[in-house]
């Protein structure tokens, strides 16, 4: 990678990574390299991003629409998530609020329409060669075939996040439903949504929104 004094920004820039599939990891592990200040935001609780295999059954979307395509979800409101009434008149009153509301104990169902299983399937194989996919980070392990399951590439991904200190900078379950220039187009506003799930001190899930620059 390029010695900081090559980079159009300084070594304190504040950096935003969305996911954590192979390109967003290797991105993520070089931009700590170079003394960057990184957060990365992943909607799943564990990176792989296409290579994880998730057992969980998405639900089938709707049909017929005429509604646009939202991929595979579509992005809240600003401020869908607020206790407050009234609801914010503008984006402006977001920007720099938390939002948060509560789900009950039962999340199974909207963790599954908050970040839906990917197009990984069980069995599946690289049909790129493994020497073609290393990252200059860290070699695959020594005695790696060519064509390998889905499940080593993953270990792969996830071993590079732990060795580079990617995993680290990582918010996981969270979404990023908004990125937008900020009005003088010198930076990114973002808008995310964390699931935070049911834990041992608080049995009650929540969704959790926060604005970022």
């Amino acid at each position: 990678p390029p010695s900081t004094s090559t980079l159009p920004f300084g070594p304190n820039t504040r950096v935003a990574v969305i996911g954590t599939g192979i390109s967003g990891v290797c991105t993520a592990g070089h931009l700590l390299r170079e003394g960057l200040s990184v957060t990365v935001f992943e909607r799943s609780s564990i990176e792989g991003g296409v290579w994880h295999y998730d057992e969980r059954v998405p639900d089938d979307p709707p049909y017929p629409s005429d509604l646009p395509s939202y991929s595979d979800y579509k992005p809240s409101r600003p401020g869908e998530f607020a206790y407050r009434t009234p609801p914010p008149e503008s984006r402006e009153e977001t920007r720099h609020v938390t939002n948060t509301q509560s789900l009950g104990k039962d999340t199974d169902d909207f963790a599954i329409k908050f970040s839906p299983p990917g197009p990984c399937y069980a069995g599946l194989k690289n049909n790129v060669p493994t020497p073609l996919m290393a990252s200059t980070l860290d070699p695959w392990p020594p005695g790696t075939e060519d064509h390998i399951s889905q499940d080593h590439i993953e270990r792969y991904i996830q071993n590079l996040s732990k060795n580079h200190g990617v995993k680290e900078v990582t918010l996981f379950n969270t979404r990023v439903d908004e990125a937008r220039k900020t009005p003088d187009g010198k930076a990114w506003a973002l808008r995310t949504v964390t699931l935070q799930k049911p834990t041992a001190g608080d049995d009650t899930a929540h969704l959790v929104e926060r604005t970022w620059q």
